[in-house]
């Protein structure tokens, strides 16, 4: 990501750390830290070069309920050097490795920075059951390039193309580089399922920008994007700040904290709390159903019939009151063309029924 501009020439964080452990994977040794003895697992990845003193600024202040672990991935901090560069499904089972070694509880709470960040999206995306929930601190966007190209068609291009040479002439050696620029599509609520999702994007405007990433427009086009992408989960929550920089948890960790505090108590009540939101199989037929509470609607995510993709299928999705586990709507009556009103239930967490209101079955999904 163009991040990388500021990732050559920081300064910010010392690349040693307090911690004296280390573990081994793949014959390397890796350095890690466990701080506290909460029921609940926090796993604190840091972005591209500061190792785990990228959260330096905070650990001394976490909350009681959490046991925090923190991580150099190989060729950062006091962990041993890579010796290729690694995708980014290297780095997901760098992490999922870490993990198992350290014998942590499962689901946990995953907290990523900027490349740290980008890992957490695709580590919940290759294991959504191991994922209660995630807080992202200005993290890495594959759309950065695509987005400074549309500002300026003219220079762009060569701009970027000078910042990926820089990046490899100057950090090689770290093996993160290919995973920073693969630009692939971010994983979003599709691939990860309806869990709170916490993203901090920094939008904090450079007074003279020497690239086109730091320029005013690019700053506001930066928490678009991020915007956007939290927006695709329905307990998504998107929170911009002008006052840190592209290291927020350095300039504002009481932000990042606050915003940790908040996300423990919607996991709680997450946790208690039956959803229907997210993707259901048809029981009987190849067929998916999205039901998007944002929106109050269920429409036809995949069907082996083209022309069914995207139809509205349930609308006016209402909580019901007085039941813990049922809600109300109007679903499509195809063979009357017309809406009827109908009941949804789940039974546990992973089957859901509709029924009409002389309380007949018209739909049988699985989760």
């Amino acid at each position: 990501m163009l991040k990388a501009v500021a990732v050559i020439f920081f300064t910010l964080f010392s690349t040693s750390s307090f911690a004296n452990q280390s573990l081994v994977i793949d014959g390397k040794h890796l350095e890690f830290e466990i701080k506290g003895e909460g029921d609940t697992w926090v796993l604190f990845d840091a972005g591209a070069l500061t190792g785990m003193a990228g959260w330096d600024s905070l650990w001394h202040d976490l909350p009681d309920e959490i046991t925090a672990i923190r991580f150099s991935r190989l060729g950062e901090g006091n962990s041993e050097m890579c010796e290729s560069n690694r995708s980014s499904k290297d780095l997901v089972d760098e992490v999922q490795q870490v993990l198992k070694r350290l014998d942590v509880d499962m689901p946990f709470v995953y907290i990523g920075h900027s490349l740290g960040g980008a890992t957490a999206r695709n580590y919940a995306a290759t294991y959504p059951e191991n994922v209660l929930g995630m807080l992202l601190v200005d993290p890495e966007n594959p759309k950065d390039v695509e987005m400074v190209i549309d500002i300026d068609p003219v220079n762009g291009p060569a701009e970027i193309e000078r910042i990926k040479q820089k990046d490899y002439t100057l950090i090689n050696g770290h093996c993160f580089l290919d995973a920073v620029w693969s630009k692939k599509e971010a994983k979003d609520f599709d691939d990860i399922g309806d869990i709170p999702v916490t993203l901090i994007a920094s939008t904090q405007q450079v007074e003279e920008p020497k690239y086109i990433f730091h320029t005013d427009e690019a700053r506001k086009r930066w928490g678009e994007l991020q915007h956007a992408w939290v927006s695709t989960f329905p307990q998504g929550r998107y929170i911009a700040t002008t006052k840190g920089s592209h290291y927020v948890q350095k300039d504002e960790p009481e932000l990042v904290l606050k915003e940790l505090a908040l996300l423990l108590e919607r996991i709680e009540k997450h946790s208690s709390e039956p959803t229907i939101a997210g993707l259901w199989s048809h029981a009987e037929k190849p067929a998916v159903i999205k039901f998007d509470m944002t929106n109050k609607s269920a429409t036809i995510y995949k069907h082996d019939t083209a022309d069914s993709t995207g139809l509205n299928l349930i609308k006016h999705i209402q909580k019901d009151p007085m039941q813990r586990n049922r809600w109300t709507g109007s679903m499509f009556d195809g063979y009357n063309n017309q809406y009827v009103d109908v009941a949804i239930q789940i039974t546990g967490t992973d089957v859901l029924t509709v029924t009409t209101s002389q309380e007949e079955e018209v739909l049988r999904l699985i989760r």
